[in-house]
């Protein structure tokens, strides 16, 4: 089944097949791609819930102090989502 080019770019797309091919989780931030994710049946995670992660493994010190990188490298979020993320970590 081919993706839509205009719902999503050529590297998602290729995320996509790839996970759902290997049965591999995909590391997705996008709400269009982890709902076309889910919708195929293809385990997703996001950054946020992978910083989470690494806090709970003692993998990282601060999910804020990888975020605040993260965000200044570029990467975009929400307030809330950022806010929900540190809660859940203790932050």
């Amino acid at each position: 089944e081919k993706l839509r080019k205009r719902r999503f770019g050529a590297g998602e797309s290729e995320a996509l097949v790839l996970a759902s091919e290997l049965g591999a989780e995909l590391l997705a931030d996008e709400w269009i791609v982890i709902k076309e994710s889910r919708r195929r049946g293809i385990r997703v995670t996001t950054s946020l819930l992978t910083l989470v992660e690494a806090r709970t493994r003692n993998l990282i010190t601060s999910v804020g102090k990888e975020l605040d990188g993260l965000i200044a490298a570029g990467f975009r979020t929400t307030p809330e989502l950022v806010r929900k993320t540190l809660e859940r970590v203790g932050e």
